[in-house]
């Protein structure tokens, strides 16, 4: 059925289908085993994402549905999963259904300085690096980390140093004058953003930035954007958590946490933080009970713990692998 319902959807790009599953699959093509990974519901999302459709779960709660499978149609196609009580199911349809899409086969590409690369899952010299996001909403917001090269960090570090001997000599310097001003260097990036409107325009949107480096750690801290930051590392967890490194995903969301106390200045940073601490316990709560239930009973591993995990787990990783800034700054 949800096969037939992407491709009837699929005829008007920017339609959307929403799934109601009261228990597991048992029967036709998409069949699903207790305990296994189905490539059907891969395949579907891929197919659906093309067709510009996205795909939304919806299950009743106290019931399996295997939302580790379900949930990927979802999370490719730019949809979103739940699992609601009977009686708020009215509610839950209508909270999926709020935001229409305004644009089908998003992608990015970057464009990337000398010395800056993707920080996670890309080639680390690449100049270029595209990245598909399906089906979005005026709701959506992605995140992207990036990294210095280690040629750039030393660079930078050398040319600070520079700058703090020669305003040093400013200083001892007998005839006065100003001391010397600043050496700012900065990275320009570039993103190149196609996707297909609407009304089915073929659309293009550069979006230039430059990027200041420092090896001030007090001087980054000042300049955090706390949303973005706390935002980041709430995908980035949910992306690590999702390949079953539970051990990696808590560390990025603790490290995260010290940064934003760190760099709590104004009355916007406490917020950001309070909001952080509600997100990510989302996260952090079951992959807690995990690592330790495994440390008395025994590892599985990175590799199975996606085939153990419950629809309430596979729910909080999609769930935070999209959220939004809204959706973060909600707080219930």
């Amino acid at each position: 059925a949800l096969a037939v319902s992407v491709g009837v959807a699929g005829g008007a790009r920017g339609s959307r289908v929403v799934l109601f599953t009261d228990g597991l699959a048992n029967t036709g093509v998409g069949k699903i085993r207790a305990g296994e990974s189905s490539p059907f519901y891969l395949d579907l999302a891929q197919a659906a994402s093309e067709l510009g459709v996205s795909v939304s779960v919806l299950t009743l709660e106290g019931e399996n549905c295997s939302m580790e499978n379900l949930g990927t149609t979802a999370d490719i196609t730019g949809g979103q999963v739940d699992i609601a009580d009977a009686s708020a199911m009215t509610e839950s349809v209508a909270s999926i259904l709020k935001l229409a899409p305004v644009a089908t086969a998003v992608e990015c590409t970057f464009v990337l300085p000398r010395g800056l690369r993707v920080q996670h899952d890309w080639a680390a010299h690449a100049r270029t690096m595209k990245a598909c996001y399906g089906v979005a909403t005026r709701a959506t917001d992605v995140t992207v980390r990036f990294a210095c090269d280690a040629e750039l960090i030393d660079e930078v570090r050398k040319q600070s140093e520079q700058q703090e001997e020669e305003q040093a000599w400013d200083l001892l310097d007998e005839a006065g004058g100003a001391p010397a001003a600043d050496k700012k260097r900065a990275l320009h990036l570039q993103a190149q953003l196609r996707y297909t409107s609407s009304t089915g325009k073929a659309m293009l949107t550069v979006i230039e930035a430059s990027l200041e480096l420092t090896s001030s750690r007090d001087h980054a801290e000042e300049a955090l954007n706390s949303t973005v930051a706390a935002l980041s590392a709430i995908h980035r967890a949910a992306q690590l958590a999702q390949q079953g490194l539970y051990h990696e995903a808590r560390l990025t969301l603790i490290s995260t946490q010290r940064l934003l106390q760190r760099a709590m200045r104004t009355a916007a940073h406490q917020r950001d933080y309070l909001s952080f601490v509600v997100q990510a316990e989302k996260l952090d709560q079951f992959m807690r009970e995990v690592q330790q239930q495994e440390a008395v009973f025994g590892s599985k591993g990175g590799g199975g713990r996606h085939q153990q995990r419950d629809d309430e787990a596979a729910k909080a990783i999609f769930q935070m692998k999209a959220v939004s800034s809204a959706a973060f700054h909600a707080r219930h």
